[in-house]
């Protein structure tokens, strides 16, 4: 399988069809309206300790922390809300690939009813990814803490090693599932199983692909951490111009992964 060509076909095909855009852009701005709200929590609570002032940090109102509790259960609530959002406009996608593919016209309704119908595979994987990120938690703690304690950061990066290891492998064995449930309207059981049976096929290619995914995705991250540390020293519309300008480079490396992912399917199927 020529991987690059892979690439190179998905990229073409973002310019031909810009409305591929909107589902990653919609949950992006879902993303950063919550963003928003937290980093306003955050600046409510070091207004009512007195982080500001400069000074000794003096204990909270308790009905001020009442309330930041609450908004907090918001931004919880809102953050699961959100993980099932991404995981519909990602199902879009294998959809949008097949019509293109087989010359016939895009449509976003079309592919979002068809997401909802593979919502129990959705729903599967977004429960695997919470469980993951449980246990890499719990597991990443005991390294963290003989980090601290012997002030030797090689237990810390042995730990992100093999969570980075860990996560590779996820990405690789579910890699399928999603077009495999969508294009061929298969149930949860058959979906995993046809999907791990194609990722054990082509884990060559796929830890490939997703090895590039990791570097795009650091990148952008990166890009996003240094435009928005250089953003606070700027003028106030000058910085909004840039957090929105990266969380719309954001949005567009989403949905290029987003992409790249039915479309290496289709090529193998």
């Amino acid at each position: 399988m020529a991987i690059l060509s892979i690439l190179k076909q998905s990229l073409g095909l973002l310019w031909k069809e810009p409305k591929i855009f909107i589902p990653k852009l919609i949950t992006t701005s879902l993303y950063t309206a919550v963003m928003i709200f937290l980093a306003g929590i955050a600046s409510q609570m070091a207004e009512a300790t007195n982080y500001f002032s400069g000074g000794a940090l003096s204990p909270p109102d308790p009905s001020v922390v009442e309330g930041l509790l609450a908004d907090l259960a918001i931004v919880l609530v809102s953050t699961l809300f959100l993980l099932l959002a991404d995981l519909i406009s990602y199902a879009m996608y294998p959809a949008l690939i097949r019509d293109h593919n087989e010359k016939r016209p895009i449509s976003l309704s079309g592919a979002l009813k068809e997401a909802f119908g593979a919502w129990r595979i959705l729903a599967t994987i977004g429960a695997a990814v919470i469980l993951f990120a449980i246990v890499g938690g719990i597991f990443m703690v005991p390294f963290e803490v003989m980090t601290i304690r012997t002030g030797n950061v090689s237990f810390y990066l042995f730990a992100a090693l093999v969570m980075l290891a860990a996560a590779l492998s996820l990405l690789v064995i579910l890699f399928f599932v999603v077009p495999v449930g969508v294009v061929e309207k298969k149930g949860v059981v058959d979906a995993f199983r046809h999907g791990f049976s194609l990722s054990m096929r082509h884990k060559k290619d796929l830890f490939a692909i997703n090895v590039f995914f990791l570097i795009l995705t650091s990148a952008t991250f990166a890009i996003l951490v240094v435009a928005e540390s250089q953003g606070y020293g700027m003028m106030e519309a000058s910085s909004i111009a840039l957090f929105v300008l990266v969380r719309v480079v954001q949005a567009v490396m989403y949905t290029y992964i987003s992409v790249v992912n039915p479309y290496f399917y289709i090529a193998v199927r």
